[in-house]
């Protein structure tokens, strides 16, 4: 319940920049700044190069930009990347978050850092020269939260998760489908467009399966007029909507298959 949540700074839940050591000069995976997307939580490649600097990250770590203006673009991820054990490397801009074990879930608090909560004031934070602005990490660290028990934080979690795992099941099947049909002869392909008004049909059966699921599941409320889902403006209502429309961005192609 919500009378069990507890007000807390960021730093009681999650540690910043933990300290990890990798060996100069030593092989090991980059995630370079350009490779996060906005607001998605998966990495979508690394490149392994000679390790000279940079900030250092393992499995299940949330990475955020602080630096404008690729925070305000959103470019937060979650590490998943890596083998067990093994630590990997970024740029000199990341604030890597660690879920304190015992106390914080890391999908929870992939999805609090994720949340204006967090983004906002680190937003506001900012200083420096225009352009090159950086977040105050101290700013963050401070930001008092209402934290839910262990418990409650990894269901809702693990409920957030399941959006963004269909998403990138979504990106994998759509990127399957993009390269069969560059092997194939596009002439031998009978037209499969649907026209603006079957796709709008079509993404809006979609869009109301999603927001039933989604209210009856959390139990907000939905406007049959509107189209639209009401949600309270925490963590929960803006992942989920951050979610779904990522989701129904990824169902155009998906539309192919079941012709």
């Amino acid at each position: 319940m919500k009378s069990e949540w507890t007000k807390k700074n960021l730093s009681d839940i999650a540690d910043f920049n933990p300290r990890e050591t990798i060996k100069k000069g030593a092989i090991a995976k980059k995630i370079s700044m350009d490779v996060l997307r906005p607001f998605c939580r998966d990495i979508p490649y690394y490149v392994e190069e000679s390790f000279s600097g940079g900030t250092k990250f393992r499995n299940g770590d949330t990475i955020m930009a602080r630096i404008t203006p690729c925070l305000e673009n959103g470019k937060t991820a979650q590490v998943s990347i890596l083998n067990d054990g093994e630590i990997g490397f970024g740029s000199t801009e990341y604030i890597v978050f660690r879920a304190k074990e015992g106390i914080a879930d890391k999908n929870y608090l992939y999805y609090l850092v994720c949340s204006p909560e967090i983004r906002e004031p680190a937003i506001k934070s900012m200083v420096g020269s225009s352009g090159r602005q950086r977040v105050q990490t101290d700013v963050v660290k401070n930001l008092e939260i209402d934290v839910p028990p262990l418990v409650e934080q990894e269901k809702i979690g693990s409920f957030l998760k399941v959006f963004d795992d269909k998403i990138a099941l979504n990106d994998r099947i759509n990127n399957n489908l993009v390269a069969y049909k560059l092997m194939l002869d596009t002439s031998s392909f009978p037209d499969i467009s649907f026209g603006k008004r079957a796709s709008r049909i079509f993404v809006s059966l979609c869009d109301s399966r999603v927001r039933f699921f989604i209210c009856r599941n959390i139990g907000c409320t939905m406007s049959s007029k509107r189209r639209s889902v009401s949600v309270s403006g925490n963590i929960v209502g803006y992942a989920l909507r951050i979610s779904v429309f990522r989701l129904l961005k990824t169902l155009p192609l998906l539309r192919l298959i079941s012709c």
